[in-house]
């Protein structure tokens, strides 16, 4: 990216902003690379301790940020609290993030996809279907929340529903973010 136009934000999940309002940016698919990221293979989280350092890198990021960077830095805590299994904590801070990033619909998008799956893992299904419908609502692309609705389906032994969903997702579909 042009260094003069953009700037990377964030401490943790790192993203590529317009500098100064740190607004969106316009994306593309490269098919000519791919990136190869290892950094959260078992091995390496375990070897680097990587879930502590997520939490306080996390937490910092939080402590100092405001605007729509606060609803970015409480969805970055949230997945870090995740991956360190602290998953109540997870889904409240996840629900506490859309507070706070109305106006970046990536961010939101990212912090209901991740109290879903918060909501998955706390076994309380029926409330996981409930932010899938509210993440539907939000988005342009089916495939944005296919993914995460057939694991609540799946969860919740709904066989047609996940079959439903799977014939929808087509081979080469992207999601909009």
């Amino acid at each position: 990216f042009r260094r003069a136009r953009c700037e990377w934000v964030g401490r943790l999940h790192e993203q590529i902003a317009m500098r100064g309002d740190h607004a969106g940016i316009r994306q593309a698919v490269l098919e000519a690379a791919s990136i190869r990221h290892t950094g959260y293979l078992d091995k390496m989280m375990v070897e680097r301790d990587k879930a502590a350092r997520n939490l306080r890198v996390a937490q910092a990021e939080v402590d100092r940020a405001d605007g729509w960077q606060k609803g970015f830095s409480l969805t970055s805590l949230s997945r870090s609290l995740m991956t360190a299994g602290r998953i109540e904590e997870a889904y409240v801070r996840a629900e506490e993030a859309l507070e706070h990033c109305r106006d970046n619909a990536i961010t939101r998008r990212m912090a209901m996809r991740t109290s879903i799956e918060a909501l998955l893992a706390l076994g309380r299904l029926d409330e996981a279907l409930t932010g899938c419908e509210r993440l539907r609502a939000e988005c342009t692309a089916p495939l944005q929340i296919d993914p995460t609705e057939l694991q609540v389906r799946l969860a919740r032994r709904e066989w047609e529903p996940a079959l439903e969903i799977l014939d929808r997702i087509a081979p080469g579909d992207t999601d909009e973010d």
